[in-house]
């Protein structure tokens, strides 16, 4: 069976006017469907159901054939781009960093510090930017102290952040950014070696896992992919979680009076709007298939984790945002070998940037929903969230 033809719908990274519409409208037709991506054809995967089976099945879809095209370049060979016994080797290294519990204890000691910090900057100042103060600025200071990065210079953790993720669609800004933060890296990794610290940088590079250290260009890759992905992804993630509950003032209500909403306020955020929301993937040359479906060869494939996320076969009123859903699985940070590592942090950062925000303040009120409604396409969020604040 072929997947249907609807080349009339293109997508990208650019904004995407009515995309859950469009999407819903797709995933109604089939859940998986020919659509334009980048201008080109890709297949997208669009049920909750097929989403899930196309993330587990890594022979079809296998990671490395995507990622060793679009993120590669400009990243370096990462465990996405990696399979077998060197992906298990590579991930019994770094995981351990990321572990749940590990994540929790952040919470008091590195992230509500900065969250403090950053609202001290604006106590006091009633109408602002909170996407641009708290919840952007916010997860770039966490992952540069995390990281055991030395400086403030945000404006050019901005820009690398940005250009990193631009490949393939600006390769030449993207391979620059990777030689500037490449020597910047380099430099510090050097000190690191010569005085450790308390970082994460300083474990990589003078640590001992499984009786070999790691070469310099593991840590790099590593590194140069933590980097922006710890910055713009959960900046989506926390912006569209206080977007949701900004633009229903009993909702933000609930959660100041009701600390034990807040967990599922940040679950729920990540199910309605996924930071990632149309991931480019790719078939094997051999192609195969796939929940009957007939997958050429070495086909482009477009994974739909909004589509997946809004399926009403999973979720009852998928378009609404709902406190009390406690939904029992979730697809956003993957399946399996390839979960996202970042997935415990991104979650606390979520969890105490909330915490923190009520703490400080009475009230708080959106003032221009259209500017704030979450907007992108493959990467989605907020842009902007126009506030105003009561101290």
């Amino acid at each position: 069976m072929q997947a249907p033809l609807r080349h009339d719908i293109s997508m990208g990274m650019d904004d995407f006017p009515r995309m859950h519409d469009v999407l819903r409208e797709l995933r109604e037709e089939s859940p998986l469907v020919e659509i334009l991506f980048h201008g080109m054809p890709h297949v997208a995967v669009l049920t909750h159901e097929a989403l899930r089976d196309a993330l587990r099945d890594e022979d079809t879809f296998p990671s490395v054939e995507s990622y060793s095209r679009n993120t590669d370049p400009a990243v370096g060979r990462t465990l996405n781009s990696m399979r077998g016994d060197e992906h298990n080797r590579n991930r019994a290294v770094i995981s351990p960093n990321f572990r749940r519990q590990r994540m929790a204890g952040y919470a008091d000691t590195l992230i509500a510090p900065v969250c403090h910090q950053l609202l001290d900057a604006i106590e006091g100042t009633r109408e602002v930017d909170l996407r641009e103060v708290y919840t952007h600025l916010a997860p770039m200071v966490v992952i540069t102290r995390f990281l055991g990065l030395p400086w403030g210079d945000y404006e050019t953790l901005e820009r690398w952040t940005t250009a990193l993720f631009s490949f393939p669609v600006d390769p030449e800004g993207a391979l620059r950014t990777r030689r500037e933060l490449t020597g910047f890296l380099e430099q510090l990794m050097a000190e690191r070696r010569a005085e450790p610290a308390d970082d994460l940088i300083s474990m990589l590079v003078n640590g001992e896992f499984q009786g070999r250290t790691l070469d310099d260009e593991e840590i790099l890759s590593f590194l140069r992919l933590l980097f922006p992905a710890g910055t713009h992804n959960t900046t989506n993630n926390i912006s569209s979680m206080f977007f949701a509950l900004l633009d229903d003032p009993e909702r933000m209500e609930r959660v100041r009076v009701e600390p034990d909403t807040r967990h599922w306020a940040a679950e729920e955020a990540l199910r309605w709007e996924p930071a990632v929301g149309n991931l480019p993937r790719k078939a094997r040359p051999e192609g195969g298939e796939f929940l009957g479906f007939e997958i050429p060869p070495g086909a482009d494939m477009v994974y739909s984790f909004s589509a997946a996320a809004r399926d009403p076969e999973m979720y009852e009123r998928p378009d609404e945002f709902d406190l009390d859903r406690h939904a029992a699985e979730s697809l956003v940070f993957g399946l399996g070998e390839h979960f996202c590592l970042g997935a415990w942090l991104a979650r606390q950062e979520m969890r105490t940037l909330l915490d923190v925000f009520l703490e400080r303040t009475r009230a708080v009120r959106l003032t221009d929903h259209d500017a704030a409604a979450p907007k992108g396409c493959s990467l989605r969020g907020p842009y902007a969230l126009p506030v105003t604040i009561d101290w």
